[in-house]
């Protein structure tokens, strides 16, 4: 049975940009910082930027 592909959805298609998200101690100057994360047991940040 294909997931979603039989039923006529294709919202996910219009979709052009992904967004990449990792744990890093520090975003470099592409990345947004958008929230905290943990680390090897320290406390990070989730960076993430758009992949075309």
């Amino acid at each position: 049975m294909a997931a979603g592909a039989a039923d006529g959805d294709d919202s996910d298609t219009k979709q052009l940009d992904t967004t990449f998200c990792r744990c890093r101690v520090s975003c470099n100057i592409l990345e947004k910082y958008s929230g905290k994360c943990e680390l090897s047991g320290r406390t990070a940040r989730i960076c993430c930027r758009k992949i075309k």
